[in-house]
């Protein structure tokens, strides 16, 4: 399957991400990689639709194994070794990756843990998995002391099972783009964008991540939008197809609703997103 190109410029979303519970995951045409989102339920529930996906001959990144916001305050390596063979448990031969390791730098959930847990975390998935792709994926790259401390985890974690690290980059223009009577939704939006998520500032960490000889994706990708500002979403869209497109990295669109549904959350049709970038 070829991903369906997004832009001319010829960058594209080739992952888009399945959240289980909505009625939009029977629509892949022309998407040969998913992020299947796994916070909840069990395998037992899952696995039909991921075995479907997978006898198709696509690839698979299962989200999330530990995150701070729902993994339980562990009390020692022993409980957190548990929780992750619970939620990794089920998949073999089904997930080809993992985000072992989701928005962890900083977090007072895990103060319990030796400092090297985030090894043991890893440890613990790969003997499970041991052919399989493992993800640090984190957020807040606008902020340069938190992505430090994410880079020097990545850093830390060389040779202990760790592929890469994925760069999530959301944004929410409902009710940021005030625009002037006379002005063009599209240019005035374009400018506003450079501040909201400069795409200097997606390269430079994507260029910082490949610079430790870890793996780069941009891991989320999503764009909020009121319909007035529809064009200024599109080119939010297309600024981060192509910084990924350039730095030559796979890019996930996050949210994407079944295109016969009414979008939800300023969220557009994943289809539609594509023909409205295709013009």
């Amino acid at each position: 399957m070829t991903p369906k190109k997004m832009f001319s410029s010829a960058a594209y979303f080739p992952r888009a991400a399945l959240k289980f519970g909505d009625s939009y995951h029977q629509q892949f045409d022309g998407l040969d990689h998913l992020t299947v989102v796994l916070h909840t339920g069990s395998s037992d529930e899952y696995r039909p639709v991921i075995e479907r996906l997978k006898n198709e001959g696509r690839t698979l990144l299962g989200h999330v194994v530990v995150t701070k916001r729902s993994a339980p305050i562990f009390s020692g390596i022993d409980e957190l070794e548990a929780f992750i063979k619970q939620r990794i448990s089920g998949y073999q031969g089904l997930i080809d990756e993992w985000d072992v390791l989701v928005e962890v730098v900083g977090s007072r959930r895990f103060d319990r843990l030796p400092p090297d847990w985030t090894k043991h975390a890893l440890s613990v998935v790969r003997k499970g998995y041991p052919e399989a792709k493992l993800w640090l994926n984190e957020y807040a790259i606008k902020d340069d002391a938190y992505w430090d401390q994410v880079l020097s985890l990545g850093q830390s974690l060389l040779g202990e099972g760790l592929d890469g690290i994925g760069v999530q980059c959301h944004v929410d223009l409902r009710g940021k783009l005030r625009l002037p009577k006379r002005a063009r939704a599209f240019d005035f939006g374009a400018a506003r964008l450079v501040s909201l998520m400069p795409a200097p500032k997606v390269q430079d960490a994507l260029d910082r991540i490949k610079g430790l000889g870890l793996e780069a994706r941009l891991s989320e990708v999503s764009v909020r939008a009121n319909a007035s500002q529809r064009r200024a979403q599109m080119a939010a869209y297309e600024r981060f197809g192509k910084v990924a497109n350039s730095a030559g990295v796979d890019a996930c669109c996050w949210e994407w609703y079944d295109p016969n549904q009414t979008p939800k959350d300023g969220q557009p049709g994943y289809l539609n997103l594509i023909e409205a970038l295709n013009g």
